[in-house]
């Protein structure tokens, strides 16, 4: 986490929250243990977390019936009802925190436009079957909500972190191309600094 010292904003894509909402008996393989660690990190450093509007309707819009099926689809219902009260309970809580800050944010058509044509080109890449492979997928089609965040991160200039392979594989491109201030892979953060 030595990488995140001193920045003053970060941007949070929807999963990196959602797996912070989980209750630590419910671990998604160390990646609820992390999260909360890095809540707690940039919290204790007084850092703020910022959320474009859109990632907050994401996550509200999948919801949290369908969030818990992404991870846990054995569940019975009293468990999936208890647990969906939790996350909703969790995110409540976050949302309300000092250092938890939610901005609108809508990019220009131009923006849409530039990488739209970014992610055209990068259907010529020479390592892009190792994106289709690692996706399970032989179509490069990024969210709006994906491409809104990359675009959301250059307007703030300051960093987002994503476990999404649509912004973490092409991180190098973007930044090439002026379309994002950085993006960190959050399976590269080093939890245990």
């Amino acid at each position: 986490m030595i990488r995140l010292e001193n920045e003053t904003h970060i941007i949070y894509d929807a999963n990196v929250i959602i797996y912070s909402l989980f209750p630590e008996t419910y671990k998604i393989p160390f990646l609820t243990a992390s999260a909360k660690k890095l809540n707690n990190f940039l919290f204790n450093q007084e850092s703020v977390i910022l959320v474009p509007h859109f990632i907050i309707s994401e996550i509200e819009r999948k919801g949290y019936y369908n969030v818990i099926d992404d991870y846990f689809k054995d569940l019975r219902p009293y468990s999936r009802f208890q647990l969906m009260i939790k996350l909703r309970h969790n995110f409540d809580n976050l949302k309300k925190h000092e250092n938890f800050s939610q901005e609108y944010y809508q990019p220009s058509e131009e923006l849409l436009d530039s990488i739209d044509n970014a992610f055209t080109d990068f259907n010529n890449l020479d390592n892009i079957d190792k994106y289709f492979m690692r996706k399970h997928t032989d179509v490069l089609n990024p969210s709006i909500e994906d491409k809104s965040l990359i675009l959301f991160s250059k307007d703030k200039e300051c960093p987002v972190i994503s476990n999404d392979l649509d912004l973490t594989f092409f991180q190098e491109e973007l930044l090439k191309r002026n379309l994002v201030h950085e993006i960190i892979d959050f399976s590269s953060i080093n939890f245990n600094v």
